[in-house]
């Protein structure tokens, strides 16, 4: 009797243990997230407007995909341009940022794919690591109304997407 008591209570504080961590780390999540939504929350005017983010590379997607939330977007994010283009069959998007070089459909044939469609358009921002002049009139030819060249950089990235709101006004 008396060991069943005990292994009660050394049942019933393992699970008191469980409890305590992951109301902890439930907390710590939670804080994180409402951190990051105060961020949002509190950023300028661009706030809610939807961005697909088009990249295939997983490092540069979380990037750029952290930047733009900074900035106080809404990101999807596809990983190539045959998943852009059904997403945005499906959702509105006021901007897309594109990457240029991706697996099955690249950000060319993925821009005039969207700009064949009979969708309120995008303003969409070429994003490559190749800036050569010949790359950009392919981007433009298109259709993308912007290029940008990699890496990354914030300002850069920042002030083509307030061109794209302000167009889109």
């Amino acid at each position: 009797m008396i060991m069943d008591a005990q292994l009660k209570q050394s049942k019933q504080s393992t699970a008191e243990q469980i409890k305590n961590v992951s109301q902890t780390r439930f907390r710590k999540i939670l804080i994180g997230k409402a951190m990051k939504l105060s961020e949002i929350t509190n950023s300028s005017s661009q706030n809610m407007i939807p961005v697909l983010l088009v990249e295939d590379n997983p490092v540069n997607q979380k990037l750029a995909q952290k930047i733009l939330i900074k900035l106080g977007y809404d990101v999807d994010v596809a990983c190539n341009g045959e998943i852009a283009v059904e997403k945005v069959k499906q959702s509105a998007y006021s901007i897309i940022v594109m990457d240029i070089q991706m697996p099955i459909m690249d950000g060319i044939e993925a821009t005039r794919q969207i700009r064949s469609l009979d969708i309120n358009q995008p303003f969409i921002v070429a994003l490559t690591a190749n800036v050569s002049e010949e790359n950009r009139k392919s981007c433009i030819d298109a259709g993308m109304n912007d290029f940008l060249g990699k890496p990354l950089r914030k300002q850069l990235l920042k002030e083509s997407l307030q061109s794209g709101v302000d167009s889109a006004e």
